[in-house]
């Protein structure tokens, strides 16, 4: 049996665990360590597919409901959709995809360790959920306890830990020499799809390893430049494209979320795509 942790981000869902040495990896699911947290619908019988599969779908026009970015809205009382479907009506929520997104990372992930039992999971949460949102946080909970692999109910763990403070941890974990840094203070900055965050964290002995002195967060992060770059692209475009009235990020961001333009999702894609080649070519 193996204990996990999952960081269901609004772009992208990670697993990590411990390997029999006891060293921290991401896990790789296929080519990437990346789940692109979405979700597609596929009517009449409602089966669903995720991440790039999912994109998959969405790209090609195939007939059903895509979903991404819900994360922001957890916990608080949304419906995005009901559909009909043959098992009856489904009342398609933030918490639900959760649900449905854990049931999938957490079952893949048993299949790529040989069918081993996932004994427990440990989710992440932004930082300033914990300060200000904590029903976020209970939500977030709550919809990874829901899933269910193998028939079995997933055992979470009641307390959450904050994104940048998983991040600071892993980083101790491999960093050489870690005793140098006891007593110093380490500032990690935390830029997701739909939350930034930055964390002041002052390094302990191994007893006590992290103290978290400051923070700071909002919801401007990584998926408002990809639209702010899909903005200016529509802003350019003729009329006659259908796209000339995106002109703002929120529009744009709140229109990915819905899934009612699938074209646009498909669009957000590849932008974030094209934005990743840039970025790693002027590394």
């Amino acid at each position: 049996m193996v204990s996990i942790g999952i960081d269901i981000g609004t772009s992208n869902t990670v697993v990590a665990a411990v390997d029999p040495n006891g060293k921290a990896y991401a896990h790789r699911f296929g080519q990437s360590a990346l789940v692109p947290s979405i979700v597609f619908v596929e009517p009449p019988a409602g089966n669903l597919s995720y991440g790039e599969a999912a994109q998959a779908f969405i790209a090609l026009g195939e007939k059903g409901w895509g979903y991404r970015r819900w994360k922001l809205a957890m916990g608080d009382d949304v419906e995005l959709a009901r559909h009909k479907l043959a098992q009856g009506e489904v009342v398609v929520t933030p918490e639900q995809l959760t649900t449905w997104l854990v049931e999938h990372v957490v079952s893949e992930f048993s299949k790529g360790v040989g069918g081993e039992k996932v004994d427990e999971v440990v989710v992440t949460v932004p930082h300033g959920w914990r300060r200000v949102s904590t029903h976020k946080v209970e939500a977030t909970r709550a919809a990874a306890a829901a899933a269910r692999v193998g028939d079995e109910p997933l055992r979470v763990r009641e307390r959450t830990v904050d994104e940048p403070v998983a991040a600071a941890a892993y980083w101790l974990h491999e960093v050489p020499q870690r005793e140098q840094l006891v007593g110093r203070t380490v500032l990690v900055v935390d830029i997701g799809g739909g939350t930034f965050d930055l964390s002041l964290v002052r390094v302990g002995a191994a007893d006590h390893p992290l103290v978290v002195v400051d923070a700071q967060h909002n919801n401007v992060a990584g998926d408002y430049v990809t639209a702010l770059v899909l903005a200016d692209a529509f802003g350019s475009a003729p009329q006659a494209a259908g796209v000339g009235h995106l002109t703002a990020a929120a529009e744009i961001l709140a229109a990915v979320a819905s899934g009612e333009q699938r074209w646009l999702m498909a669009a957000f894609r590849a932008a974030e795509a094209a934005m990743k080649l840039t970025s790693e070519a002027m590394a």
